[in-house]
């Protein structure tokens, strides 16, 4: 009815497709993006990243110093990803990244969950 009006406060950004090493989860709100990349293998370190998209559009300066604005962020991150994991589907394997997306949790602790199970092909009736 009011085209100006707010219909949600933040949004996820979803990657699962692809590599490990390219998936990540992210949250939007008006003035701030912040965007979690869990992988943790091969030498990468799991990482942050925090813009101010009101003044940072092209996202050029990361502000994950702003502990104040971080911490705001990782609270909305973490509401998205406790919804994830509450309405994920079963099939493509959708469910293990709750897993893979908690930055509450190590490498060590999610590199099993980060590699889908390998499912070997049968012919029917096998």
């Amino acid at each position: 009815d009011d085209p100006d009006a707010t219909i949600h406060d933040a949004l996820p950004l979803i990657n699962v497709w692809g590599d490990d090493r390219v998936h990540s989860l992210g949250v939007i709100t008006r003035d701030w993006k912040y965007i979690y990349w869990p992988y943790g293998g091969e030498g990468f370190e799991p990482t942050e990243e925090l813009f101010e998209i009101s003044y940072d559009p092209l996202e050029l300066s990361n502000r994950r110093t702003d502990t104040e604005q971080l911490q705001r962020m990782r609270t909305v991150y973490d509401a998205a990803l406790a919804d994830w994991k509450k309405h994920a589907v079963p099939f493509h394997d959708y469910r293990r990244f709750g897993t893979v997306f908690d930055r509450n949790l190590s490498w060590s602790e999610k590199a099993a969950a980060a590699r889908p199970p390998r499912h070997s092909a049968t012919k029917k009736g096998e």
